[in-house]
Parts: C-alpha cells; sequence; structure tokens
C-alpha cells in the first residue's frame, strides 16, 4: 500500500522538524514531506498552519481604509479604487455593499458595471443581452467589446427589465437600487455615493 495513502501520526520531532523547515514554499512541503515519510506537500502545508506556521495574507480592512473607500466612491470605477487602495475588485465591491455604498460615477447613464450590480450577473451574459438587441445600449469605442465605454440609458434599463424580469438572479440582485431604478428614484443623495 502507499505510504501516501496511509494516515500519518505527527510526533513532536516531526513538528520539530517542519518548524525549523517550513519555507512557505512549496518546495520546502516537498522536501519535508519526502523527508519524513513520503508525506504528500498537502499534508505538510496543512501541519504547518495547524503549528501556526503559515501567513495569513488577508488584509484587513481598516477605519481608515474605510473613510477612503467613502472617499473614492461615486468618484471612481471600482477597477480604479481597488487599485489606488492595493486591493481586489472584489474585495473593494464587498465592502462598498457593507458599507451601502452605491459607485455611480456617471450619472446620465449606467456602465456595464453598473448593470452587473444591479442585474447581479456577469459581463458575458449583459453582453449577450446587448449583442441581441434585447438591451439598448451605446458604445464609444466599438472595438472594445467588455471596457467601460458601454453606456445604457435608465429608460432603456428599465424597459429590459420590465420585458424580461426572470432573467435577474434574485440572491445577486442589489433590490434597492433596483427598486430606486424602477421607481424612478435617483439612487444616490449626491454626497460621496452614500444611499440615503
Amino acid at each position: 500500500m502507499d505510504k501516501r495513502l496511509q494516515h500519518h501520526i505527527w510526533s513532536k520531532s516531526d513538528d520539530n522538524y517542519v518548524r525549523e523547515n517550513y519555507a512557505h514554499s512549496y518546495a520546502s512541503c516537498v522536501s519535508i514531506g519526502n523527508k519524513l515519510g513520503e508525506l504528500s506537500p498537502r499534508s505538510v502545508e496543512a501541519r504547518a498552519g495547524f503549528l501556526r506556521l503559515t501567513r495569513d495574507t488577508r488584509a484587513f480592512w481598516t477605519d481608515k481604509d474605510g473613510k477612503k473607500l467613502i472617499d473614492f466612491a461615486g468618484k471612481y470605477p471600482i477597477a480604479i479604487i481597488a487599485k489606488k487602495m492595493g486591493r481586489t475588485e472584489g474585495s473593494v465591491s464587498c465592502k462598498m455593499k457593507r458599507l451601502g455604498l452605491i459607485n455611480r460615477h456617471r450619472i446620465d447613464c449606467y456602465s456595464l458595471s453598473d448593470l452587473v450590480v444591479v442585474l447581479g450577473m456577469g459581463r458575458e451574459k449583459i453582453l449577450n443581452f446587448i449583442e441581441s438587441g434585447k438591451l439598448k445600449a451605446t458604445n464609444n469605442d466599438p472595438k472594445e467589446r467588455i471596457g467601460i465605454r458601454w453606456h445604457i440609458e435608465e429608460k432603456d434599463l428599465i424597459k429590459f427589465i420590465r420585458k424580461y424580469p426572470s432573467v435577474l438572479q434574485g440572491r445577486n440582485v442589489d433590490m434597492l437600487w433596483l427598486v430606486d431604478i424602477l421607481a424612478g428614484i435617483l439612487p444616490i443623495n449626491g454626497k460621496n455615493g452614500i444611499r440615503e
């Protein structure tokens, strides 16, 4: 039977060897695994985590970060905010939702990124609706299919939502924003994109 399939019982000397030789790399996990009896690199990495040797790569949000985000909201697209703050777009988007922020940096029309949030669906699906003619949109740069150049007027978005309500994915839709659009209420109060 393959030794890797057998359950390994970690001894104090094994733990000490891991503490001395673990270098936060796959290569060190392979080396340690081979030395301790053909253990998988994943098994060694898990043990290093149990011994609290692994690094925590999460960047927690501070109050200063939150204030900076509130200042950027409504002024820049999420991609630019993420770059300015040194974070992922997903991290920025989630924090904005938790803070109740809306990132409408254009008042006259909606961008593709806005529709991703409002409709709760991916860019490609929205682009398919645009290309099939179900959702009317204009593109300032026809060569650029996915960029921020798409403009969807509010009246066209309302027509689309009313004509195709079944395409909305309830768990992903920003319901407050959607209701604001359908009711004709401006979704931000003009102060840093904070929902009223």
